[in-house]
């Protein structure tokens, strides 16, 4: 189909437009779910899930979900005496164990988990506070936000 533009009208302009603006989404929704019939084809021949290849599920509203959340830092800190409670040395709140444990007199160093080489910064704002006698154990309260 061929049309002389230069011949059209502002409003038969407009009417064109329009049209090729309805058939690029029809074309668009055609050309995903063929996309999609493809996909699937493949999934079920392979046995595999798209959560399983990618770690995301099928939505984009899920993929940007996985995404955008937060990630653990790994923990720098192990409790003695339960080794389950666990501590990355960062974020405003120190556990009791941890302040019980330098209070004790047990080395910071014998708190550590096998891997980590040395305590992050707020790990050791967070122990000049205990030594000071400012890290108490009774209520380790996070910061005020403002």
């Amino acid at each position: 189909m061929t049309l002389k533009l230069d011949k059209l009208t502002v409003e038969e302009l407009d009417d064109v437009i329009a049209q090729a603006q309805q058939r690029k989404q029809v074309a668009y929704e055609e050309q995903k779910q063929q996309a999609r019939a493809r996909v699937d084809a493949i999934l079920a021949d392979t046995g595999f899930t798209l959560n399983e290849l990618y770690g995301v599920g099928a939505s984009r509203k899920s993929a940007k979900r996985s995404l955008a959340t937060k990630s653990k830092k790994p923990p720098k800190f192990r409790n003695p005496d339960n080794p389950q409670e666990t501590w990355s040395g960062y974020g405003g709140r120190i556990p009791r164990w941890f302040a019980n444990a330098i209070n004790k007199g047990v080395p910071e160093s014998a708190l550590l988990v096998g891997g980590a080489k040395k305590a992050p910064p707020a790990a050791k704002k967070a122990l000049a506070r205990i030594k000071a006698g400012r890290g108490a154990p009774k209520a380790a309260k996070a910061p005020k936000r403002r």
